[in-house]
């Protein structure tokens, strides 16, 4: 009996699409997974400029008929990551500016995109040689309102290149209006401007940089409160002391659920000291400051010298 390709059962053929996906997971992702909560596929995969083999053989694949290019682009889309960095190897603004350009211009795969990350690590150094173009400022808010399922958005700059993206959210939102349907936020806390534009967002990880900018964790969690009615979650690296209690007491005491990493410097590991003891103490009573909270969790790490 003749067989073809069209034959194949749905089950099967998405099964062929996922397992040509398939690649090494990203070891830097944060222990609370950006999108484990999000709706979307635990297979989904990322679209990034520096990796060429997987997403060009499902390209390939989705070219045979209209059906399998269906089951494709949500593998294809529905994670996208951008990001720059000094390397001379790190993708171009121009090419980011060339795909948003492209993926603008096709509805059906903005619906794809249930997950956004632009990260860009870009010292003050370097950074006359990688700022944004004046598109990359302008495109980037257009494309992330476009995408009709966005549920998580991992925005991640240095300070010296936040304000161009300020501005340009700003005037959007006039047009557009918020970003309705963000849940999840990933942010630096030079990034905090954008938490005015996601009202919804119910899950917020805060991660700090090294040599970013200082930005009080009042800042940030005053937006948070005045913001996001929504938030039930909050992991953060900031120090625990007494004034970050109050200020998330003041600010956000519906939380459920709060994540705290803890992280000693290089030079010291090993060795205890009196704010070791203190947020210790501290931490013995969390419980108490915080009734609602049902998960408390605190990771003590080591830093490297960089901190992510």
């Amino acid at each position: 009996m003749a067989f073809s390709w069209n034959d194949l059962p749905y089950d099967v053929l998405e099964g062929i699409c996922t397992a040509t996906a398939i690649h090494p997971p990203d070891t830097a992702s944060s222990p609370h997974d950006y999108d484990s909560d999000s709706g979307s596929s635990s297979r989904s995969t990322d679209f990034n400029l520096n990796d060429k083999s997987w997403h060009e053989t499902l390209l390939a694949l989705s070219s045979v008929d209209s059906r399998t290019r269906e089951t494709c682009l949500p593998l294809l889309f529905t994670k996208l990551r951008f990001r720059k960095t000094c390397v001379e190897s790190s993708p171009s603004w121009e090419s980011y500016d060339e795909l948003m350009l492209l993926l603008l211009g096709n509805n059906a795969l903005c619906r794809t995109v249930r997950v956004f990350e632009l990260s860009s690590w870009i010292s003050r150094e370097n950074k006359e040689r990688h700022l944004p173009t004046t598109t990359t400022y302008e495109r980037i808010p257009e494309f992330i309102a476009s995408l009709p399922r966005l549920h998580t958005l991992v925005f991640q700059l240095k300070d010296h290149l936040v304000p161009g993206f300020t501005s340009t959210f700003a005037k959007l939102t006039e047009t557009r209006g918020p970003l309705k349907t963000v849940e999840t936020l990933s942010i630096t806390p030079s990034c905090h401007f954008i938490i005015g534009h996601c009202p919804n967002i119910r899950r917020f990880e805060e991660r700090t940089w090294y040599q970013d900018g200082d930005v009080e964790f009042t800042t940030w969690m005053k937006a948070l409160g005045t913001s996001c009615a929504s938030l039930r979650a909050l992991s953060t690296r900031v120090e625990i002391s007494l004034t970050m209690f109050q200020d998330i007491l003041d600010y956000t005491p519906w939380l459920e659920t709060l994540h705290l990493l803890r992280e000693r410097n290089w030079w010291s590991s090993g060795i205890r000291s009196e704010d070791d003891d203190m947020q210790e103490s501290i931490l013995v009573w969390t419980p108490l400051l915080f009734p609602s909270v049902s998960l408390l969790s605190c990771l003590v790490s080591s830093s490297n010298f960089f901190r992510v």
